[in-house]
């Protein structure tokens, strides 16, 4: 049950906003999982329909292409959602991996 959890990921792996996202296996491969009472049914198909809220994986990318086109201030939206959320992200990013490290729990 526990594999068939985590391939519910794979359906929407173009919403996961990480842009350190790694594709898996069965990304864009499945179309539909249904949980019954001891059953489990996965259908296959292409899904690869592209996001509404995500470009690649970031969400900040996607925000600075709506806000600068709608206002026209792109230094403004570059600085805030190319520069200082990716870095963020980076940080909290590394700094998770060095928990994990810490407490061995990789």
């Amino acid at each position: 049950m526990n594999f068939f959890k985590q391939l519910t990921d794979s359906l929407n792996y173009q919403e996961i906003a990480n842009p350190f996202y790694i594709e898996k296996k069965y990304d864009g491969k499945i179309t539909n999982i249904s949980f019954y009472h001891n059953m489990v049914f996965v259908r296959k198909g292409n899904n690869n329909k592209p996001s509404r809220e995500v470009i690649k994986h970031s969400y900040e990318d996607m925000k600075f292409l709506e806000k600068s086109e709608r206002t026209g201030k792109k230094l403004q939206y570059f600085v805030k959602y190319k520069i200082f959320y990716k870095l963020y992200t980076l940080l909290l990013f590394v700094l998770n991996t060095l928990k994990k490290l810490i407490l061995f729990r990789i």
